[in-house]
């Protein structure tokens, strides 16, 4: 194969270790009922990398853009009520 670049070879085929730990801590997690991916920053604080969705509305949503940090947290409660049982 023969590539006519005017970048150099090395960037074209570099073996970056550091993006691919990036990769790793991406997820795709859903976030009210919208799926986005997201990169883990803190033990419970993600910041959106991408919207994954077909609905255009979603796109121009101010906490759904690109770069927002968003705090996942469950509450067991919702889960598991105490009255149920």
């Amino acid at each position: 194969m023969i590539i006519y670049s005017i970048i150099p070879i090395e960037t074209i085929f570099s073996m970056d270790q550091q993006k691919d730990k990036d990769i790793e801590k991406n997820k795709i997690i859903e976030f009210n009922k919208i799926k986005v991916e997201a990169r883990l920053i803190e033990e419970d604080i993600y910041e959106i990398q991408r919207i994954i969705s077909t609905n255009i509305h979603d796109y121009l949503a101010p906490w759904l853009q690109p770069g927002t940090r968003i705090r996942l947290n469950y509450q067991l409660d919702e889960f598991f009520p105490k009255n149920r049982w």
